[in-house]
């Protein structure tokens, strides 16, 4: 009786002590992720340098993915003694999917139709592709 007394009770320390360790465990593995409230924020220099692309540079740049969405920000500023007029700008990002291949996006960055010197103007763009694994970003006017 006593051995069976004492199975018992060491057989449920055992469940009750694993259980509560997996616990844990999927706890720190969901704290972990990026979520809206613990978004990522991708400080790779190559994608918050600041850059000139003609008469705009591009500074303060800043990269957050939040478990869904990526979304990109900047200051543009005219250096020019000119109004610029634009059709788009262009972000091109490298970077690694999931499975570690090299992939490209295209993203439209729009500050308006035009700007004028000195002038600044924030910038915002989002995407729904995770761009934690990005290498670089470069800008280009299309006309």
């Amino acid at each position: 009786m006593k051995k069976i007394v004492i199975i018992g009770l060491t057989s449920l320390l055992l469940v009750v002590g694993c259980g509560k360790k997996k616990e844990e465990e999927k706890d720190n593995k969901t704290n972990n992720e990026p979520t809206v409230d613990n978004p990522t924020n991708i400080t790779d220099e190559n994608m918050i340098k600041d850059q000139t692309v003609e008469t705009l540079q591009f500074t303060n740049t800043g990269l957050v993915y939040d478990g869904n969405m990526t979304t990109l920000t900047s200051q543009v500023t005219n250096t020019s003694d000119q109004v610029v007029q634009l059709n788009t700008v262009m972000a091109t990002i490298n970077y690694k999917d999931e499975y570690d291949n090299d992939r490209v996006l295209e993203m439209e960055v729009y500050f308006g139709e035009s700007l004028n010197p000195g002038e600044t103007r924030s910038v915002y763009s989002t995407t729904d592709v995770d761009l934690r694994k990005s290498s670089n970003i470069e800008y280009r006017i299309m006309r």
